[in-house]
């Protein structure tokens, strides 16, 4: 998929160790809250179908994937916007 390209990409441009900073509305697991963020992911869908507004667990999960290590996750600025920090990890 685009986004596993997109991510491998931007580890490969990390140096060992480096990191990487996500701030993103993240749907709770439920996909219809909070307010802002399911709003955010209906307009978009409506302008493009390929489109998609992750958990903040389907984002760890892709991170993993991609082999970053999450180091956490916080709760910023609007209160609906959530940071998350990732570290390239070694790939196994």
């Amino acid at each position: 998929e685009k986004r596993d390209a997109v991510l491998q990409k931007i580890r490969q441009s990390l140096s060992p160790g480096g990191h990487l900073f996500l701030k993103q509305w993240f749907l709770n697991v439920d996909r219809s809250s909070p307010k802002l963020a399911a709003i955010f992911a209906l307009s978009m869908r409506l302008g493009n179908s390929a489109s998609f507004v992750c958990t903040l667990q389907e984002a760890e999960e892709m991170l993993r994937n991609t082999g970053f290590q999450i180091e956490g996750s916080s709760t910023i600025g609007d209160s609906v916007s959530t940071l998350l920090i990732a570290r390239k990890g070694e790939r196994r």
